[in-house]
This record gives structure tokens, C-alpha cells and sequence, in this order.
């Protein structure tokens, strides 16, 4: 699933550039690995720092250009999180959650 999640989301980051034939997407999903490495060993998201700078020097476009695409990418990450939150709240209501110890009756059993 890992790896199904990486590819989907190297795709997904390809269509952020402008032009996708100038960065190969197996090249993508092994600099997200990278990333996420970094990201293991070190704090504050320094991975994404590293990311950007290694897709640019693989690239031709700015380092600055290629964290813009990481921000975007993260954004989508928060409005699909965001979104499922709100699909969810429909199906699963509050109301179904205990929180502390709070006795809420459910209106069928």
C-alpha cells in the first residue's frame, strides 16, 4: 500500500509541473523516498527542503519553483483529508463518539 501511495502521489506531483516529459516518474517516487527519509531522521520537514533541491538539480526549473509544488502538494493532502472529514461527519455523526465521560443515548439502538 506504501508504495501504491507513493506512485499515486509522484503522479499526482508530476501533473504539478508544467511541462511532465522533463522529469521521469520513477525519478519522482525515488526522490519522495527521500523525502520521506529525511523526514524520519530529521526534524521539521527538512525532507521537502532536500526533495526540492534534488528535483531541481534533476530538472531545469528553480529550487524555488519545486517547493512551490511540494506546499500545493501538501495543501491537497490537508483539502482531501478536509473532505473526507465532512463525508464522514454525514455518514458517522458526532453523536455516535463518547468523548470523557459524557453518557450520550443514542436515539436507536
Amino acid at each position: 500500500m506504501l508504495i501504491l501511495s507513493v506512485y499515486l502521489r509522484s503522479l499526482r506531483w508530476q501533473t504539478l509541473f508544467e511541462d511532465k516529459n522533463t522529469i521521469n516518474i520513477f525519478d519522482l517516487v525515488r526522490y519522495q523516498y527521500i523525502g520521506y527519509f529525511i523526514n524520519n531522521i530529521a526534524p521539521i520537514r527538512v525532507g521537502d527542503i532536500f526533495r526540492s533541491y534534488y528535483v531541481s538539480n534533476k530538472t531545469n526549473h528553480k529550487t524555488s519553483f519545486i517547493f512551490g509544488t511540494i506546499v500545493m502538494e501538501r495543501l491537497l493532502d490537508f483539502l482531501m483529508v478536509l473532505i473526507l472529514l465532512i463525508v464522514l461527519s454525514f455518514i458517522y455523526p458526532i453523536y455516535y463518539f463518547k468523548f470523557g465521560t459524557y453518557d450520550i443515548q443514542f436515539p436507536f439502538p
